[in-house]
């Protein structure tokens, strides 16, 4: 289904409108198929106040370059235009199909947002001045929007450390001996977060009076592994 609304390209006239119905824009859909040729009926042109909106040249074809960013799309500057305008003062573009673009205050280059990953994209582009809106150009070159890339995360990338088997319990005067490495071969560091209960020398827990003993080891990350960190409980008896 389409609508449609024209334009003189030389900018002699403003607007027209199929059989001169003012309401055109806000008509009905119409339907056509392919190849498909539909009378309009009549056109009839209201004069233009004299004031253009940009032209574009039928060799200024944008280009669109799939980049690290997404798809960047430039273009060259529209030429002068026989009427005054006035300077440029942005870019629209726009995709086919619908959905990916982006706008500039004067700039020739922009990145397309809004474009989904996998799907063929051409791009317009369309300068405005204090006349308006230009015409879109002529279609870009044909390009594949990007799938994201996805960051490295650091913590996901590492392997975790483990350490096998803890004791359960010493007894009073008594020690036991401590794991000196975890399963990835990298030495552990032992303290006492109860010291008055037990105490770590030389890689052996010993059982200082009954209670609940709280031993704390610590790794490194090491060769693709994390930080290893945790805290168990033993008892002394």
């Amino acid at each position: 289904m389409h609508r449609f609304e024209f334009f003189d390209a030389a900018c002699l006239y403003k607007r027209a409108y199929s059989g001169g119905a003012e309401t055109f824009p806000a008509s009905d859909f119409v339907s056509l198929e392919l190849g498909q040729i539909l009378d309009m009926g009549v056109i009839e042109l209201s004069r233009s106040n004299g004031i253009c909106a940009p032209d574009h040249s039928p060799d200024a074809i944008p280009k669109a370059v799939v980049g690290a960013d997404g798809v960047s799309v430039s273009w060259a500057e529209p030429p002068p235009s026989q009427f005054d305008g006035g300077k440029v003062s942005g870019y629209t573009v726009e995709s086919q199909p619908f959905g990916a673009g982006c706008k500039t205050t004067g700039a020739r280059s922009c990145v397309a947002t809004g474009a989904t990953p996998g799907v063929d994209y051409r791009f317009f582009v369309s300068a405005t001045n204090d006349g308006g809106a230009a015409m879109p150009s002529p279609a870009s070159n044909v390009v594949r929007a990007p799938n994201p890339i996805p960051k490295p995360q650091r913590e996901a990338a590492l392997n975790k450390q483990h350490i096998k088997k803890w004791p359960k319990r010493v007894r009073v005067g008594k020690k036991k001996s401590l794991r000196v490495r975890t399963d990835a071969g990298v030495k552990v560091r032992w303290t006492s977060k109860t010291p008055r209960v037990c105490s770590v020398r030389k890689g052996k827990v010993y059982g200082l009076r009954p209670g609940k003993c709280q031993l704390k080891a610590v790794a490194k990350s090491k060769r693709g592994y994390a930080r290893y960190k945790e805290v168990n409980v033993l008892r002394v008896r």
